[in-house]
């Protein structure tokens, strides 16, 4: 059975989101010459953001799905 256009959503959500903390991580942080914090803020809220729709995509999925069978 091919899975539908929210399977396919949900997946790239949490595939991105993951793949965007794992940047977060590996990319870290440090103290520059001024004494500033240089991190990569963008991809620590960008995935969690994309982390979190993605669950709620699926969760919903599941949900309606749960429902339609009874």
């Amino acid at each position: 059975m091919k899975p539908g256009i929210s399977t396919r959503i949900s997946t790239v959500l949490i595939v991105s989101g993951a793949l965007s903390l794992l940047l977060f991580h590996q990319a870290g942080s440090y103290v520059d010459a001024q004494g500033i914090l240089r991190e990569p803020f963008a991809l620590l809220g960008g995935g969690y953001i994309l982390l979190g729709s993605g669950l709620l995509i699926a969760l919903v999925k599941l949900v309606r799905r749960w429902l339609h069978m009874q």
